[in-house]
């Protein structure tokens, strides 16, 4: 699918996707086709890898837990044959 390089990909909010009614939902077109879905919630209360990495208290957590969010879903649909799809959708 190398036509899809060619098109600015484009992530749109969808409301139906079956995800829960307080997450993100947004479709990821390329032109007028749609290539993924993704949906993003609240970010995980306790995560001690990303609270390290940060370098968070248990105060600065749950003062600033609110800036972060949780990729809940990604789902790359079946009729996409595209090689490093990924990248393609990271870059833009």
């Amino acid at each position: 699918m190398g036509e899809m390089r060619d098109q600015p990909l484009c992530i749109v909010n969808g409301a139906d996707l079956g995800m829960s009614m307080d997450g993100i939902r947004n479709f990821i077109t390329a032109g007028e086709q749609i290539v993924a879905l993704a949906g993003f919630g609240a970010g995980a209360w306790q995560t001690a890898p990303r609270d390290q990495f940060i370098g968070w208290t248990h105060d600065q957590r749950k003062a600033n837990l609110h800036l972060i969010v949780n990729n809940a879903r990604f789902l790359i649909l079946p009729w996409i044959q595209s090689k490093n799809f990924i990248t393609l959708l990271k870059s833009t």
